[in-house]
């Protein structure tokens, strides 16, 4: 008898012991995986939103819920109660009711990645860890799935093994909560009995006296002295820790570019999405400027216009909520050109055989186009002689299999024997790349509208082809949106959505308040044709349709603009000098 009752023993430390490491395993997990989805930038990974929008019913998708989904429960609700999971599982606070509460967490997350790994192009785990990712390492889908897995069992392994009633706590807990209670209940009893002021006093009294006990006993013993100074250490180095995972907003770069006689181009890095503001001072410390960003985001381009030419200005930088930097950058404006400009540099009625070339200069000149193909040594000339400032010739003779190149030499009347040149290049021949025209295409938009390519000629054109599960596609939207917000002239931008159900890419626009044009490309002919392998991909098309620009970097809506303004003021242009016969 006395031997059956020592195995129940032995049986009954076992299993507390397994219950107690799988919570504090479990707890360690969620710990570190909801604080660093909280600490990184809140956003619905692409295996989450694919996973949603491919097995959720269509019915269910509407705008509300896609934004609760994608901008409210998973960023913000799951990392939180993980979170909260996390801290009970470890220490002890109702063991068995946080399990069951982690068994639906475990699921769905093994449900993503079983997900991830059947659709094959997700190398990295959706977000798993958040920005402790980006410290020790990104995990596969496999591997997240593997945690999944122990994790499900150590959950059932605390509701099996943990000794007690269901919402019962470990000993350790429940000793300290009924302390707890006791405590507050005598201080309850002594503030009815003595008042709030002289319990104050008492209590105050008690704790300085036992205050001053513990500091003897600590002074006394070196070993508690030197775990004391252990701890003021370590805490001091997790500060530093802290502070070094860039959560104090501040400005990591500043680069100014394109700086010409009367305007500059300012690049800002942050370490957080933040919006900033931008004042503009001259030689005399005169503020003759100020911009302000309006959308948070780390990369921020700030355009500085209305500048005097050949002036030194200088500029100082303030983040949303923060004092403004005593930092100052300055730059230098260019002196005037003097001679003249070309400008507006368009290629069109682009044909078999001919294309006719127009452009502008900034004051009545003469002009020429000397233009050769690629690979030829023999140079062609066109000369218009009447002094003005619209400029029109036509090339002529010309074959759809080669690339042209042409230059061309402005030169004014002024008495001045001043002689401006500018380059370009285009092609006859029609495929996705750059100089070439673009292949037409016709698809349907979102509102039912038959779009042709064809039909836009005379206008910039941008292509972006992407795709709802995209997380990169999704954070270029709403830059997409404030530039067409800007209503640049003689510009249309289309979205090629590849794939997908109309109703939800419609619920989706919807939810993130984006006002698009989108087409939906549902048998993938134009992604063939414009050989998209990945996305987003972008094109940029002058108006004559020719492809001017692949994939143009941009971060910012202000950048973008400023690419897209390039193309439409010079289309033609592709920065480069080639001399006939190379």
């Amino acid at each position: 008898m006395t031997q059956g009752h020592n195995l129940l023993a032995v049986s009954g430390k076992t299993t507390d012991r397994a219950s107690l490491a799988a919570s504090v395993l479990i707890g360690v997990v969620f710990l570190a995986s909801g604080s660093g989805k909280l600490l990184a930038p809140h956003e619905a990974p692409g295996q989450v939103v694919d996973l949603i929008s491919a097995i959720v019913p269509q019915a269910l998708l509407t705008p509300y819920v896609l934004h609760f989904l994608y901008n409210i429960l998973v960023p913000y609700i799951l990392p939180s109660a993980e979170l909260v999971l996390g801290i009970m599982l470890l220490i002890g606070a109702v063991p068995r009711l946080a399990a069951t509460l982690t068994t639906p967490l475990a699921v769905a997350f093994a449900s993503t990645n079983i997900w991830a790994l059947s659709r094959g192009n997700y190398p990295t785990c959706a977000s798993c860890f958040g920005i402790w990712e980006n410290i020790f390492g990104h995990l596969t889908p496999l591997q997240s799935l593997i945690i999944d897995i122990v994790l499900l069992l150590l959950a059932l392994a605390v509701i099996f093994f943990h000794p007690g009633t269901f919402l019962s706590s470990r000993k350790r807990f429940s000793a300290a909560a009924s302390k707890s209670k006791l405590w507050l209940h005598t201080l309850r009893l002594n503030f009815k009995q003595y008042g709030v002021r002289q319990s104050a006093i008492m209590y105050l009294t008690a704790l300085g006296s036992k205050t001053r006990q513990v500091w003897k006993t600590i002074t006394r013993d070196w070993r508690v002295a030197s775990v004391t100074i252990a701890a003021f250490f370590a805490i001091a180095g997790l500060a530093s820790y802290f502070s070094a995972l860039n959560l104090v907003p501040r400005v990591e770069g500043v680069n100014i570019s394109e700086i010409s006689d009367s305007s500059a181009f300012v690049n800002i890095t942050l370490n957080k999405p933040r919006i900033v503001t931008l004042s503009l001072y001259d030689d005399h410390s005169n503020q003759t400027g100020v911009w302000t960003t309006t959308v948070p985001e780390t990369q921020h381009g700030v355009i500085l216009e209305g500048l005097l030419p050949a002036t030194k200005y200088h500029f100082k930088i303030t983040i949303e909520g923060m004092r403004q930097s005593p930092t100052a950058y300055y730059f230098t404006t260019t002196p005037p050109k003097e001679p003249p400009l070309i400008s507006q540099i368009t290629v069109l009625h682009v044909g078999d055989t001919s294309a006719t070339i127009t452009w502008n200069t900034n004051r009545p000149t003469t002009t020429e186009i000397v233009y050769w193909s690629a690979g030829s040594s023999e140079q062609r000339q066109v000369v218009g002689n009447d002094l003005t400032t619209q400029h029109e010739l036509t090339l002529t003779d010309l074959s759809s299999e080669s690339t042209y190149y042409f230059r061309i030499k402005a030169t004014d009347a002024y008495g001045q024997d001043f002689m401006a040149e500018e380059d370009g290049v285009f092609s006859l021949g029609i495929a996705p790349e750059v100089t070439k025209r673009a292949p037409d295409f016709t698809l349907p938009s979102l509102d039912g509208d038959a779009v042709h390519l064809s039909e836009l000629k005379g206008k910039v054109v941008m292509l972006n082809f992407w795709s709802m599960w995209c997380p990169a596609c999704r954070k270029k939207l709403p830059v997409i949106q404030e530039v067409v917000n800007k209503s640049i002239p003689e510009t249309v931008v289309l979205n090629i959505h590849l794939g997908g159900r109309e109703e939800t890419i419609k619920n989706y626009l919807e939810s993130q308040g984006l006002d698009l044009t989108v087409l939906l490309d549902k048998d993938g002919s134009v992604q063939n044709i414009y050989n998209v392998v990945e996305t987003p991909t972008v094109y940029i098309l002058d108006r004559a349709g020719i492809v001017r620009l692949k994939n143009p970097r941009f971060t910012s809506a202000a950048e973008l603009a400023i690419t897209i303004r390039k193309v439409l003021d010079s289309p033609a242009l592709i920065g480069a000098k080639v001399a006939p016969g190379q």
